[in-house]
């Protein structure tokens, strides 16, 4: 009987030896499901970060699109206005140029009445002094 109670006691260390390798396992484990879900977490708050990052970023990409499209409508006006002043200040050039012709043919036309003024002029005194 005695050898059985020692055999018993044998087995109930046995099995508290067991327990303890079994709650000292399950607390490791319990430790490293910790650790990896802490990971987890931070891994999702750098993905929420990262997420919203990238949403700040296309913000301010479409931001910084939508002043360029704004800019080159501004000077999409701008040039059709530079180009109407352009076509105006070639007409205007365009009528000095005509005006400025037309006042040298005016001075030639002068001259050349001035030089036949003065040649009938000539002519005509030469004619009285030849004459009685």
């Amino acid at each position: 009987m005695e050898s059985r109670t020692r055999r018993l006691a044998r087995l109930a260390r046995l099995l508290d030896q067991q327990k303890a390798s079994l709650a000292a396992r399950q607390a490791a484990l319990a430790a490293q499901a910790r650790v990896i879900d802490e990971r987890r977490r931070e891994l999702l708050r750098t993905v929420d970060g990262a997420l919203a990052a990238h949403g700040l970023f296309v913000d301010l990409l479409a931001a910084g699109v939508k002043r360029l499209d704004a800019k080159a409508q501004d000077l999409k006006r701008h040039e059709a206005s530079l180009a109407v002043a352009m076509r105006d200040n070639a007409r205007r050039l365009r009528l000095v140029e005509a005006r400025q012709a037309g006042a040298a043919q005016d001075e030639a036309r002068e001259r050349e009445k001035q030089d036949l003024m003065e040649l009938i002029d000539t002519a005509s005194g030469a004619s009285f002094r030849k004459g009685p």
